[in-house]
């Protein structure tokens, strides 16, 4: 009974701008047909996709739609929109028109044929995503290696011979089987991300770090497994800048928290372009270096720690020294000239060790596992301070040794 109609399915291809589009229609004008595009809730048609109600219009205005006939045209007295839903996921509408209102088992009776149509149409874009999982995951079998430096080395190899291989189901199994033995076998995290910066391939050791298995992983990204705010923002920004490049992006040490540890990892990024989305995807490798920087900063700290045990045995070396050029000259001026020479190499061994603190190097006569270090700049006043008591010391020393000899 219906005497116009059309079918809007809901194009979202890019995931940014969806709207409904006219893919079938019966008995339109030129007017409707140029209307091929209908924002997400843009009048009546864009309202029901939001509703996800049939709407039934009765008052329908003159300039919104006419039917043309041997006698000439009219407008409908009633207009039928009826959502296409699956599952509660609209995927379009269904519009009708009619010069009288339909009965209300008719108007079911459409709404179980939007349902259908809903349905085929579910069924497609699934199929299509299956396919495109399926080449995606056979492009991977082929570039993931037993460690890193190899993996970086092939990975354009991957993209380069992923025609190659077979693609009917069986040879999917087989691929995917043998991706997932060689990527789990890797003992450090390896992931791949799509355009959108979520997970669409984790190994062992990428689902251990987050203690999620894979599938809770996949189709996210790490805004929901990682509570910092800044380790998420450095990880986005990370991805959107591998992704507007062409080169492989090493990241500098990246900290993360999740399941209640804190890692640092450096992270090697690789866009690749997905051949079946056209899109770039990114191959991450990721190396934990936790154990080894704590290691080097308690080496550190020990290094730190026993060349202030040099530097307290080397000052409490230069009081002792002060003491003994004060005693050897007492001794000096009352004649005892035989402690002339430990006079001068005390001097000689004060002056020495007043250079090693003050530009560094390796102080004599002390254990010592490594040069010192140059005095740091904010000591160097209190060090020009106790260099001019010293010359002033050393030259009364040198004066007496002189002549008393």
């Amino acid at each position: 009974g219906a005497n116009q109609g059309g079918i809007f399915l809901l194009n979202d291809q890019v995931q940014e701008d969806p709207f409904l589009e006219l893919t079938a229609c019966y008995a339109f004008n030129t007017k409707k047909l140029l209307e091929k595009r209908i924002n997400i809730g843009q009048g009546m048609l864009g309202q029901c996709f939001l509703e996800k109600t049939t709407k039934i219009c009765s008052n329908i205005p003159q300039q919104y739609t006419q039917i043309t006939s041997g006698l000439g045209e009219a407008t409908p007295s009633s207009l039928l929109i009826i959502p296409m839903k699956y599952d509660g996921e609209v995927l379009g509408i269904l519009e009708l028109a009619c010069f009288k209102m339909p009965d209300d088992y008719k108007i079911e009776f459409i709404e179980k044929i939007a349902e259908s149509i809903a349905s085929v149409v579910l069924n497609l874009r699934h199929s299509n995503r299956a396919e495109a999982l399926f080449l995606e995951s056979q492009e991977k079998a082929k570039a993931l290696q037993e460690q890193e430096e190899t993996l970086r080395q092939n990975v354009e190899e991957l993209v380069a011979t992923q025609e190659e291989m077979k693609r009917n189901q069986a040879e999917l199994d087989r691929q995917t089987m043998l991706m997932k033995f060689i990527i789990d076998n890797i003992q450090f995290p390896v992931f791949v991300k799509d355009e959108m910066g979520r997970y669409s391939l984790v190994n062992i050791a990428e689902s251990k770090l987050f203690d999620l298995p894979d599938s809770e992983l996949i189709g996210k990204d790490d805004s929901h497994f990682v509570s910092n705010e800044k380790e998420w923002e450095v990880i986005r920004d990370s991805d959107e800048k591998v992704l507007n490049s062409d080169k492989p992006l090493e990241l500098p040490l990246q900290q993360l928290t999740t399941a209640g540890k804190s890692y640092i990892f450096k992270t090697t990024k690789i866009p690749f372009v997905n051949q079946v989305t056209g899109k770039k995807n990114i191959l991450g490798v990721s190396v934990d270096l936790t154990e080894k920087l704590s290691l080097e900063k308690n080496l550190l700290l020990q290094k730190k720690i026993n060349e202030n045990h040099v530097v307290l045995n080397v000052t409490g070396r230069q009081r002792m020294l002060s003491q003994k050029i004060g005693f050897y000259c007492e001794a000096m001026i009352r004649g005892k000239k035989q402690h002339a020479i430990l006079l001068r190499g005390a001097i000689e061994l004060h002056e020495h060790t007043m250079q090693v603190i003050r530009y560094g190097g390796m102080p004599m006569g002390i254990a010592c596992d490594a040069p010192l270090e140059p005095l740091h700049e904010e000591l160097i006043p209190n060090m020009e301070k106790i260099e001019a008591v010293w010359r002033v010391y050393k030259k009364a020393a040198e004066d007496i040794l002189y002549f008393s000899s």
